[in-house]
């Protein structure tokens, strides 16, 4: 999105000398404010069975995210090799949360903490229990 604003008008219209142009981009950054870029953390883990959010070598990256409204959180981009129950450990939020398996066979359970689905639940394929 495109923002056009003429600076010189605004002090014009509010009484303002050029000497104070400042003050006009400070309104500008408040008025427009700043968009926050939205992350995706991507699970890698394909052992199944029981698995920690908290873990680092289960994510792309090496890091356990700490994800905010607005980021999306992925689980559907492996071959689980069985049954996995994730134990989230700690309230977790995110926008978007996909789950599948890519072979289909096997179904994720996600326990052990709060979740905040601020979006939606994708089901790529497999199943999902809470």
């Amino acid at each position: 999105m495109a923002v056009q604003f003429d600076c010189d008008a605004f002090k014009e219209q509010l009484g303002m000398k050029r000497s104070t142009a400042l003050s006009c981009v400070m309104s500008l950054a408040f008025f427009v404010g700043v968009a926050q870029a939205q992350t995706t953390y991507t699970w890698t883990q394909t052992a199944g069975g029981a698995q920690s959010w908290s873990t680092v070598s289960n994510w792309l990256g090496g890091s356990a995210p700490s994800p905010v409204a607005g980021d999306t959180i992925d689980f559907s981009t492996v071959n689980i090799a069985t049954n996995t129950t994730l134990t989230l450990g700690a309230t977790r939020t995110a926008d978007t949360w996909k789950f599948g398996d890519t072979s289909g066979g096997d179904t994720w359970f996600v326990n052990g903490g709060e979740s905040t689905f601020s979006g939606s639940i994708i089901i790529d394929s497999g199943m999902l229990g809470f």
